[in-house]
């Protein structure tokens, strides 16, 4: 007689989150729950982009192991040591991909000589009872106060300023200790800069909809969100049942 089978546990809620998860939950709180809770990984392959990627985050993560500000031609090495040891080479896009993130690396130098960049370091946000991790990339000092800088490797984009995890980390800023801290974004593809700031009251509605979604997740509620644009593009496009939900 076959034994009777165990019933699968549901996946426990995370108990530490980002403001990455939350945007991430915010866009759809089903994927959410595939790629950050349940760990599925859907397509194997990371992709040539953000392999190429990969590279450029080797120099920074090269850096901010440096206990001096790195000069170019150390960030040079680091990135071919790191493109070397990549999937890249060979890849039968390698050069188009190569020309892309050698010119986001040439707008990343001079941003990486020029302030304290952080390692292990991240702003926190008690929302709803759980603490949030603000991951920060660079701090730049100077008699007016902190800027505080992530670095992003998409173009400049008018919806940056007003991303629900500015509002968090907005809030965090300004609880630190000393004068008025400044928030922005580094791109890397256009080397463009984003000064952070938000309404009193966009940044009090976005962080009223963190506090409900730290919430949800705490409950275990992961409802998917229907979009005839993102669904067929999501990789757990067979296992969600929001397709299904949009046909009624």
């Amino acid at each position: 007689q076959r034994p009777e089978p165990t019933p699968l546990m549901e996946p426990v809620p995370p108990s530490d989150l980002s403001a990455r998860d939350l945007e991430r939950y915010e866009r759809c709180a089903r994927r959410f729950y595939y790629e950050r809770v349940a760990g599925l990984r859907g397509d194997g392959a990371a992709g040539a982009y953000l392999s190429a990627h990969n590279c450029l985050m080797a120099v920074i993560d090269d850096a901010r192991a440096s206990p001096v500000p790195p000069n170019p031609d150390q960030m040079t090495a680091a990135f071919e040591q790191a493109w070397a040891a990549s999937d890249m080479v060979g890849h039968v896009f390698e050069q188009p991909y190569r020309r892309l993130v050698e010119t986001m690396l040439a707008n990343l130098k001079p941003v990486l000589v020029g302030g304290e960049l952080k390692h292990g370091v991240d702003l926190v946000l008690e929302v709803s009872g759980l603490s949030i991790r603000l991951p920060v990339d660079q701090v730049l000092r100077d008699e007016g106060g902190a800027t505080y800088r992530t670095i992003k490797g998409g173009k400049l984009s008018k919806s940056e300023a007003d991303r629900l995890g500015n509002a968090l980390l907005l809030e965090a800023v300004a609880a630190q200790p000393g004068p008025a801290g400044r928030v922005e974004t580094f791109h890397m593809v256009d080397g463009g800069t984003t000064p952070v700031t938000q309404t009193a009251a966009k940044k009090k509605t976005r962080l009223a909809n963190s506090a409900g979604f730290v919430a949800a997740i705490s409950r275990g509620d992961y409802p998917p969100s229907p979009s005839d644009w993102e669904c067929p593009r999501c990789r757990f496009f067979f296992l969600c049942p929001a397709p299904l939900d949009a046909d009624g």
